[in-house]
């Protein structure tokens, strides 16, 4: 029986609000446990409640005798709490105070099962609290937690990516980012694939990444461990794109050649190289700004080579684009 099945015959057997023999009249009895909440993580299943002091008649306890927590496969037939408990197993809970709770139960009896878990809580003369609402999981075979997580900036942002590490079809995983000074990590997005690519990220800041693979369980999520993080300090290493379409014109004791305005953000300027016949490409003045150039120095029937690189405001030089060639009229 899935986890939705049961949460299902559970809200209609609760409509009372109490499953069960009625308790006696309410004395020092505490109050139900209303938190139980829980999640599959790696090899453990980690389940937090709160018990508290106060009783339901409305004193305070002076303590709480034990904390009884139970885990255990749904019945058979319509679901029935008590008979749930009787055949559920116990886990220990050592520390009774009415603190926050958190409990970590190993996954491998439960793998592949569907499982109830409940807790309640017991006065000092042993009178026990109405159960928890249970907590359902459709515990799956443990999650793995990714390996060989790198980051290595891009042009378009910072790349994340790391090993699926034996994930299922369709795993996904988290992805999350911890700015420098920033206290805990955010969570980025959901991948589908095992790589991220951060566009957020912003040149001179540096950053840790983590992820983590997670899975649906019936109505929850199981998920493996964090990783490790991995930080990397956004720098701008890279050039702007190659200038497109040049073309060269003759003119009257020149060759005037233009080309496609370059639309980088962080454009500054562009280079021009001439050669003149076979020989090497050389720099053609200093960079200029608009996406033409008039060379002036050029002697008639000679024969030119031309090309054009780009150049960001970190000085960043893009490669030469193709040459043009002509001869000067």
């Amino acid at each position: 029986m899935r986890a939705g099945a049961i949460a299902a015959m559970l809200a209609a057997a609760t409509g009372c609000g109490y499953i069960g023999a009625p308790l006696p009249p309410a004395l020092n009895i505490p109050v139900k446990i209303t938190d139980l909440r829980g999640v599959q993580r790696g090899d453990k299943i980690i389940l937090e409640f709160t018990p508290s002091l106060k009783a339901t008649d409305g004193i305070l306890l002076t303590r709480l005798s034990s904390i009884e927590l139970k885990a255990g496969p749904p019945p058979e037939g319509p679901f029935d709490l008590n008979r749930w408990a009787e055949g559920a197993t116990t886990i220990p809970v050592p520390d009774t105070s009415a603190d926050p709770h958190e409990i970590e139960v190993p996954v491998a009896p439960w793998a592949g099962k569907t499982t109830v878990f409940g807790v309640r809580s017991f006065s000092p003369k042993g009178r026990p609290s109405q159960w928890s609402d249970v907590l359902i999981l459709d515990v799956l075979p443990p999650l793995l937690t990714p390996v060989g997580l790198k980051a290595d900036g891009a042009a378009q942002g910072v790349y994340v990516y790391w090993s699926r590490q034996g994930s299922a079809q369709g795993a996904q995983w988290r992805v999350f980012r911890q700015d420098e000074g920033q206290k805990d990590p955010v969570q980025l997005g959901i991948a589908g694939e095992n790589s991220w690519m951060d566009r957020t990220a912003q040149f001179g800041a540096t950053y840790s990444y983590s992820v983590q693979e997670i899975e649906k369980a019936g109505d929850k999520t199981a998920e493996s461990e964090v990783t490790e993080p991995v930080s990397v300090k956004y720098e701008d290493k890279f050039a702007p794109a190659v200038p497109a379409n040049l073309t060269a014109i003759g003119g009257v004791k020149t060759v005037e050649i233009s080309w496609e305005r370059s639309t980088e953000p962080d454009f500054k300027a562009y280079q021009v190289y001439r050669a003149e016949g076979d020989g090497p490409m050389v720099k053609l003045g200093a960079p200029v700004t608009n996406p033409s150039f008039s060379d002036t120095t050029v002697v008639s029937g000679k024969t030119y080579r031309y090309a054009v690189s780009a150049i960001d405001d970190k000085g960043n030089e893009s490669g030469m684009c193709p040459a043009v060639e002509i001869t000067a009229p």
